[in-house]
């Protein structure tokens, strides 16, 4: 029987430094844009996730 596991949050290089390519990090780059430029504010957004996989047993 095969067994998965997922993790999900948010990414970081070291404590208070987000990844650039965080997906969760660039929604609340351009969610800050759009409030601070345009006075416009997000009520939904999608999420991007991608999955980087490796088999560990044969």
């Amino acid at each position: 029987m095969e067994q998965e596991e997922m993790v999900m949050g948010d990414m970081y290089i070291k404590p208070g430094e987000a990844w650039e390519y965080c997906p969760r990090e660039a929604l609340r780059r351009v969610s800050t844009v759009l409030k601070n430029e345009f006075d416009l504010e997000m009520k939904a957004g999608f999420e991007i996730e991608f999955l980087l996989l490796k088999k560990a047993v044969k």
